[in-house]
């Protein structure tokens, strides 16, 4: 499975700390150790959308799947990405992680994807087939390796 990791919602502030390097390095590590890895037959993108922005929460934003995405730009399609599952997760204590340190930041970046996906459901089209608990296995375990490697 791919996995990508966005940071662009993320505030002026944080353009003077190191936090969007930390995500670039940690999106470099998490593409190579879900490479090999499947959920579901029907997901082969997963998007993670982080946003930590003092004024924004995304309290009620369930996770959406598209099984075929026309990206369009000025009207012509550009690319189509197929069984590909985005979620947008909030961090949300903006000031908590902008003022944590490198493993701190971490730790609150994987606690927001597993409070994520313990409590969104899922879209009806991938739940039964979407081993849930086997991708939070993994994403404690590739955080737990990615933190003691620092």
């Amino acid at each position: 499975m791919k996995i990508l990791i966005c940071a662009f919602q993320f505030g002026i502030e944080f353009n003077k700390t190191s936090k969007r390097e930390e995500i670039i390095r940690l999106q470099t590590s998490m593409k190579d150790f879900f490479a090999k890895k499947s959920y579901s037959p029907k997901v082969e993108v997963l998007y993670l959308d982080l946003y930590c922005l003092p004024f924004c929460y995304l309290p009620y934003k369930r996770p959406m799947y598209y099984e075929d995405l026309a990206l369009k730009s000025r009207g012509e399609v550009i690319e189509h990405v197929y069984k590909f599952l985005c979620a947008d997760i909030t961090i949300e204590n903006a000031d908590e992680y902008l003022n944590s340190d490198e493993v701190e930041g971490y730790q609150i970046v994987e606690k927001a994807i597993i409070d994520y996906f313990q409590n969104k459901p899922l879209p009806v089209k991938i739940r039964k087939s979407f081993d849930t608990q086997a991708f939070l296995d993994d994403i404690k375990a590739f955080f737990d390796s990615y933190i003691k490697s620092l």
